[in-house]
């Protein structure tokens, strides 16, 4: 699972993969598919409660509620984040807030990560 946050549109998105069983033809099979879930999270940094109704029930959104938390102790959803830099590559420009759930924290890498400087030399 990946929680993240765009500051651009006040999102947090949220992707995990699913084993989906499938049938075609006569060969049974199972695939790997990507579900995510977006949320809006107002100024006052609340989760919109459209998306509440919505998606409270869905297991994963516990993680979400604590990424917003997370957000809103750091100051991101009030605009005025501290600079921090990647993790992985250190750098200071395109960088965004990540939610690791299993360690209840949150990281901060680049947006994407395919220009991320990790593992280059």
């Amino acid at each position: 699972m990946q929680l993240k946050f765009y500051p651009g549109t006040n999102r947090i998105v949220c992707r995990w993969t699913e084993q989906v069983p499938f049938v075609m033809g006569e060969k049974r099979g199972t695939i790997e598919k990507v579900r995510s879930i977006n949320l809006r999270v107002n100024k006052g940094g609340s989760l919109r409660s459209k998306d509440v109704q919505r998606h409270g029930s869905h297991p994963l959104f516990q993680a979400v509620q604590d990424f917003c938390q997370e957000l809103r102790r750091c100051g991101v959803l009030q605009g005025e984040p501290e600079e921090q830099p990647c993790v992985h590559c250190g750098a200071l420009t395109d960088v965004v807030p990540f939610y690791d759930p299993g360690r209840g924290r949150m990281v901060w890498a680049c947006a994407e990560p395919d220009t991320c400087g990790h593992g280059r030399q």
